[in-house]
C-alpha cells in the first residue's frame, strides 16, 4: 500500500529564468491545499506564527535550501514565507567559494500570512568552480546562509542543456526540487504526492483548468516537494510525473 505525504505548503511554480523569477505564486486553479496556507492577508506576516500548524521539522522562514542544477549552470534555491509576497533576484556575485545572491520583495500592498516555499533559479555567476564547495550568501529580502556541496556530475554548457526534467534532493533533508521547463505563464501545479515504494515517489499534478490560455514560450520551472512524511530516504529513488502534460513520465532523483 502506498504511503500518503504531506500535501506541499505551496507551489510556487511562476516562471522562472535563470536569474529571475515571476513573483506571483498562484497559476491555473489556485494553490492546492496544505499545512500553513489560507492565512488573513496582513501587511506584515508572520511566518513563524504561521509555522506552528507545521510539523515540527518542515522548515522555517529563517532557512534557505539549495541545489545545483542545468550540470551546475544555476543554482535552485528555495526560501520560507508568504506565497504572495515571494522574492525576485537582483543579482548574483562570486567571491572565491562565496556566492552572494541579493533577493528584492515586488511591490505589494499586503502579503498573505503563510509560511510557504518560495524556489528561484539564479544563473551561477562567473568565476564559480561548480566542483568545490561553496557557501552561498542570501540577503536583501531574505537573510540566510547555506553550505552547498560541490556538484558530482560533469558540467554542463547551458546552451547545451536538455528541456526534460530533472529532479534533485536539496541542502535541507525532506526536500527536493523538480525542474520542468514548458510556458512560464501555466506552471505545473502539484495535486499530491505518494510513496508506492522505497524507490518511488508519485507526484500528481492537477490537470489545467478548461480553456486555459497560456504564453507560447519554453521557461524553467522550479516546483518544490516536501517528502518530510516519508522520513530519510536512502538509495536510487525514481519521481513518478503523473497529470498536467505528463504520463509516467519516471526522473531519477540526484542527490
Amino acid at each position: 500500500m502506498s504511503r500518503v505525504l504531506t500535501r506541499l505548503a505551496a507551489v510556487a511554480g511562476a516562471a522562472l529564468a535563470v536569474a529571475t523569477i515571476s513573483a506571483c505564486a498562484t497559476a491555473g486553479g489556485g494553490t492546492p491545499a496544505g499545512p500553513g496556507t489560507g492565512g488573513a492577508a496582513t501587511e506584515s506576516p508572520d511566518p513563524s506564527g504561521a509555522s506552528e500548524t507545521l510539523p515540527p521539522e518542515y522548515p522555517h522562514a529563517a532557512e534557505v535550501a539549495a541545489a545545483w542544477l542545468g550540470g551546475g549552470s544555476s543554482v535552485g534555491l528555495v526560501t520560507w514565507g508568504s506565497s504572495s509576497c515571494a522574492p525576485i533576484v537582483d543579482g548574483a556575485r562570486a567571491d572565491g567559494t562565496r556566492i552572494t545572491v541579493v533577493l528584492a520583495l515586488p511591490e505589494s500592498d499586503a502579503c498573505t500570512d503563510d509560511l510557504a516555499p518560495r524556489p528561484l533559479l539564479v544563473g551561477t555567476p562567473s568565476g564559480t568552480d561548480v566542483h568545490e564547495d561553496v557557501t552561498i550568501k542570501v540577503t536583501g529580502a531574505v537573510e540566510a546562509e547555506v553550505a552547498l556541496p560541490g556538484y558530482t556530475g560533469e558540467a554542463v554548457n547551458p546552451t547545451e542543456m536538455s528541456d526534460g526534467p530533472d529532479a534533485v534532493w536539496t541542502t535541507r533533508d525532506g526536500l527536493l526540487l523538480l525542474e520542468t521547463w514548458g510556458s512560464s505563464s501555466c506552471p505545473p501545479v502539484v495535486n499530491e504526492v505518494t510513496a508506492p515504494s522505497d524507490a518511488e515517489i508519485a507526484v500528481t499534478f492537477a490537470d489545467p483548468p478548461e480553456g486555459q490560455v497560456c504564453t507560447m514560450d519554453m521557461a524553467p520551472r522550479l516546483t518544490p516537494i516536501w517528502t518530510g512524511d516519508l522520513g530519510k530516504i536512502a538509495g536510487d529513488v525514481e519521481l513518478v510525473l503523473n497529470g498536467d502534460t505528463y504520463a509516467d513520465v519516471r526522473v531519477p532523483v540526484r542527490s
